[in-house]
């Protein structure tokens, strides 16, 4: 006789159950003896017979799956035979309780075996068994044919971008276990979200209850970020952010992220063309100006003064920047060729303010309007003229056009206008002079200007638009404006910024014809900045504090996950592949 069999299933003792039967001889019954659990495998698909006799007292006979899951019971009274018999049993771990009582305690002979499946199949008066052998169990065969979705978009993964066959289990009895998950979405069943370990079954597949979402948005920095500091150029990034009480300067180079400072002071107001940064370090009189050299490393102060050095903007050519010294402001440039600085030369004001840079091209303000340098020349000419019935406020320079937006104090509405080739304030020219549009939001790039139209006596222009300066010609993009909207980069025919949807603020990108909202996931996000395939933005509980610097590259053409999918006793390893597009 066997020593005491254990009452739990985690402590089953095991025994071997083949076609040859096995008895097993042992007591039940009595003081903590309620339950005697054995546990046996088996090897491929079978039927299974086992009988409890031998009985002094009454006693029970009950068969479980390897999950204990109740799938024959026999209990009949007294002392009578107790008999399981199943017709297919699969592959896998089984238990067998024997159940007695506490009170009367018996000793009892269990016999067990496995056998040939008896399959059966209609006939003309019932049931009738079907020749022949039957099969072993079979691995499950897999067709993949991938998926195919548009950027930012969610898709069903169906039967027919993921199908598993067996010759023994229907659809809902194959389980797919992920393995390894997608890089640039994730995957939901009934729209709860899976990871690693997380199972569905064909019948989900079958029935459109998966879904793959695709989201190139990742989180590639966290701290508290100063808003409106990220600038990029291609894969490269800029920004600024506390770290040990103070504010310092990190780059993004399109691997990983770099601090470029560590001192006492606020380091600021970052700007990045190529792998080269500028930024301003300190505040007031003791502001100086900093370069990054990326090709080298190098760290080069280009100011050294007890004057106000601030608002660098930077070039493949040059460095400009604001200097503030006894009372007047001058605009400051650097060679990044030569290592010589000097000053825009020509003036007649005492303040020049808010410089920006293309190039070896130059606009900035003065007290009577904005002006334009030739740094290769050294000319200097006014593009436009202040007056007491508008304001102007620069929004960018490319290459010998410069862009502002005019907004005239009787009617509260807006024009965008720009010169090109600057001779005098009179070559200025309107995008659009239509008193019925508000043209706002300006942004440069190459040989284009966006802005946001909003039409003061309707909606119907209401839009973004894209004013081609070669043409003279401008093209509506959008039908609406999204709410509160304003426009933050753009690069080439994508254009980025962020607008207020119910409750949040988020970033949309136009791209391809089609407007949409990008989500790395925080209660805000916005100060959008692309260069080429790069487009990074911040986000937070507040985007005037933000705390996380996200990335988005719309170059990523591809995704997948892996996944192994079984049949309760053998299994087949697969991946799913995702193009996006």
């Amino acid at each position: 006789m066997l020593k005491d069999t254990a009452n739990k299933f985690f402590q089953a003792r095991s025994i071997n159950v083949s076609n040859s039967p096995i008895t097993l001889k042992e007591s039940i019954g009595g003081r903590a003896d309620g339950f005697d659990v054995h546990r046996f495998q088996v090897r491929n698909r079978s039927s299974f017979t086992a009988q409890l006799d031998g009985l002094k007292a009454n006693a029970d006979l009950a068969l479980f799956n390897g999950r204990g899951k109740l799938i024959q019971r026999s209990g009949r009274p007294g002392t009578q035979a107790e008999v399981i018999n199943v017709n297919e049993l699969k592959r896998g771990a089984y238990f067998l309780r024997v159940g007695g009582s506490l009170k009367n305690p018996t000793s009892y002979r269990l016999t067990a075996s496995t056998g040939a499946v008896t399959r059966f199949i209609p006939g003309p008066s019932g049931p009738i068994v079907k020749p022949g052998p039957v099969e072993d169990n079979t691995a499950p065969s897999l067709f993949s044919n991938g998926l195919s979705i548009g950027r930012g978009n969610t898709a069903a993964i169906t039967g027919t971008s993921l199908k598993a066959t067996d010759a023994q289990q229907p659809a809902n009895e194959l389980t797919y276990t992920v393995t390894n998950l997608p890089k640039a979405g994730r995957l939901f069943l009934n729209g709860n979200l899976l990871g690693a370990g997380s199972t569905f079954t064909q019948a989900d597949l079958d029935s459109n209850r998966v879904s793959y979402q695709q989201n190139s948005a990742k989180s590639l920095a966290n701290g508290q970020i100063d808003s409106n500091s990220l600038k990029t150029s291609g894969v490269n990034a800029v920004w600024s952010a506390q770290n040990g009480g103070n504010t310092e300067i990190f780059f993004f180079n399109g691997n990983r992220v770099q601090q470029l400072t560590n001192n006492s002071v606020a380091d600021s107001k970052p700007q990045v063309f190529g792998d080269n940064v500028v930024w301003q370090s300190g505040t007031g009189a003791g502001a100086e100006i900093y370069l990054y050299k990326g090709s080298t490393g190098q760290t080069v102060q280009l100011t050294n003064d007890s004057n106000a050095d601030s608002a660098p903007q930077i070039s493949d050519s040059h460095v400009v920047w604001q200097k503030q010294a006894g009372g007047q402001n001058s605009v400051q440039f650097y060679s990044l060729g030569s290592g010589n600085s000097d000053t825009i030369a020509n003036s007649t004001s005492n303040v020049e303010t808010q410089p920006l840079l293309s190039g070896n091209k130059v606009a900035f303000v003065r007290n009577d309007g904005i002006y334009f340098a030739d740094l290769g020349s050294g000319n200097v000419t006014q593009a436009s003229s202040n007056n007491a019935a508008y304001s102007d406020t620069l929004k960018g320079i490319t290459g010998n056009t410069v862009v502002w937006q005019r907004r005239f104090n009787a009617t509260g509405d807006s024009d965008i206008l720009y010169n090109t080739n600057p001779s005098s304030p009179f070559s200025a020219r309107n995008v659009n002079s239509s008193a019925d549009f508000d043209d706002t939001s300006a942004i440069v790039a190459g040989n284009s200007i966006a802005f946001i139209r909003n039409q003061t006596n309707g909606s119907a222009a209401d839009g973004i638009y894209l004013f081609n300066l070669s043409s003279g010609t401008e093209q509506q993009l959008t039908g609406s404006v999204p709410s509160a909207a304003q426009l933050t980069g753009m690069s080439g025919a994508d254009i980025v910024g962020h607008s207020i949807v119910p409750g949040q603020v988020k970033t949309f990108i136009y791209q391809a014809g089609s407007l949409r909202q990008l989500d790395g996931g925080a209660v805000q996000e916005g100060a959008a900045s692309i260069s080429g395939n790069s487009l990074m933005w911040l986000g937070g509980n507040d985007l005037s504090n933000p705390n996380q610097v996200f990335m988005y590259d719309s170059a990523t053409s591809s995704d997948s996950f892996s996944f192994s999918v079984s049949d309760g006793g053998l299994s087949t390893n697969g991946t799913l592949n995702i193009t996006i597009g």
